[in-house]
């Protein structure tokens, strides 16, 4: 008998929510269509970033050996080559195996660029004028002006 009434308890119990409505979901957020909205919304996903420079980069760029987020261009900044990125967001990359040496010639390095309004980030060379361009901190390059 009392096993009946707790039967009859859990159907009773399991029929009270069967007429409710679901609580709508809202549909996910589209996916931001510039590059720089791209990276952005990664936050803070090391993974996902990494992979989407390392694409950017291009196909010589098989393995990330090492990332950095240069942040955002500086408006005074002194090379010619980001003056046209003026405010984007730059990743310096070195493609490689785990280890590779840093070269003076930059092979393997990349500085992927992220600008507002474009569909894809830009990747540039490293070496730019004679000097590595990639791992020279901004204020460092503003004050070989």
């Amino acid at each position: 008998m009392r096993s009946k009434a707790m039967l009859a308890a859990l159907l009773l119990a399991a029929a009270c929510g069967q007429g409710a409505e679901e609580a709508a979901v809202p549909p996910p957020a589209p996916a931001p269509a510039d590059a720089l909205g791209r990276i952005n919304a990664m936050g803070r996903d090391i993974a996902a970033i990494g992979e989407y420079v390392r694409t950017s980069a291009g196909p010589t760029c098989e393995r990330v050996f090492r990332m950095e987020d240069r942040g955002a261009v500086p408006a005074d900044v002194p090379i010619a080559a980001f003056q046209p990125y003026i405010g984007a967001r730059v990743f310096s990359v070195h493609c490689g195996a785990l280890g590779a040496p840093m070269t003076d010639d930059g092979s393997g390095q990349f500085a992927i660029v992220f600008p507002a309004d474009a569909p894809a980030p830009v990747a540039l060379p490293c070496v730019s004028g004679g000097a590595n361009i990639c791992w020279t901190p901004w204020r460092d390059l503003a004050a070989q002006r």
